[in-house]
């Protein structure tokens, strides 16, 4: 809002000093982030995922977390994105990570890849603080378990619903078609490197350095967990350049 008005003081007032720049494209300090928001592109959108949580947020002890739709009107085909913000001890905005992967023009399971399904947003659940770090150690374990350990359809058949709704747009809703994916190499083996877990509600967001064949990724990974099992499953997937 600071940005819109040109309120540059407005601006700083939730500003760290310093901040810490993760996108690939900007370097760290504030001046780079201003000259972004007050140079957008004419018809430049955005839109936030407002199923996130409150105000459209994820918030877990020090960080943010959101999810968008950007359509850029730089030439680029309209994006999902994914913004981490880590805030200080004082409460001011301090690191920021994005992670940005383009949209689809169709999906497999004929999802959205940003929206949430009904019958999970119809019927909300109120988690306690223990369900939610048992919710964030179950799509742990299955990470590990499915990828670290190559044990995928073992992680699928215990953990994972056999409902489960998918927003990947490469994958249809259901284990076998994950299974399938990676049998037959529409998808490489991964290596998962865990960086961040945020878990809220009944929701779990991962950030992780993903290693394959192809190379070395960004990758966040959302999750619904309901009594103990994924439901629900989206992923925003960047890759890292090389400087």
């Amino acid at each position: 809002g600071a940005a819109a008005k040109g309120d540059f003081d407005a601006f700083m007032s939730i500003a760290a000093d310093p901040y810490i720049q993760h996108s690939p494209d900007l370097a760290d300090g504030w001046k780079p982030v201003w000259d972004l928001l007050v140079n957008r592109p004419a018809g430049f959108s955005t839109k936030q995922m407002q199923w996130m949580g409150d105000n459209g947020f994820l918030s877990a002890g020090d960080f943010l977390v959101m999810l968008r739709e950007v359509d850029r009107k730089d030439g680029t085909p309209p994006s999902k994105i994914v913004d981490i913000m880590k805030f200080d001890e004082d409460g001011k905005y301090s690191e920021h990570w994005d992670i940005r992967q383009g949209l689809s023009k169709s999906t497999a399971s004929g999802r959205s890849e940003t929206s949430a399904a009904a019958e999970f947003t119809n019927n909300p659940v109120n988690y306690d603080d223990g369900t939610e770090r048992k919710n964030a150690k179950v799509m742990v374990q299955f990470l590990n378990r499915a990828f670290n350990s190559g044990k995928l359809d073992e992680a699928l058949d215990k953990m994972v619903s056999e409902t489960y709704v998918q927003h990947n747009p490469f994958i249809a809703d259901g284990t076998a078609p994950v299974k399938e994916a990676f049998a037959n190499g529409a998808i490489p083996a991964l290596c998962y490197d865990i960086k961040y877990v945020f878990p809220q509600n009944d929701l779990v967001v991962v950030y992780s350095k993903v290693t394959s064949s192809q190379g070395v990724s960004a990758v966040v990974d959302i999750v619904r967990v309901r009594d103990g099992k994924l439901v629900e499953h989206w992923e925003v997937v960047e890759a890292v350049p090389p400087a």
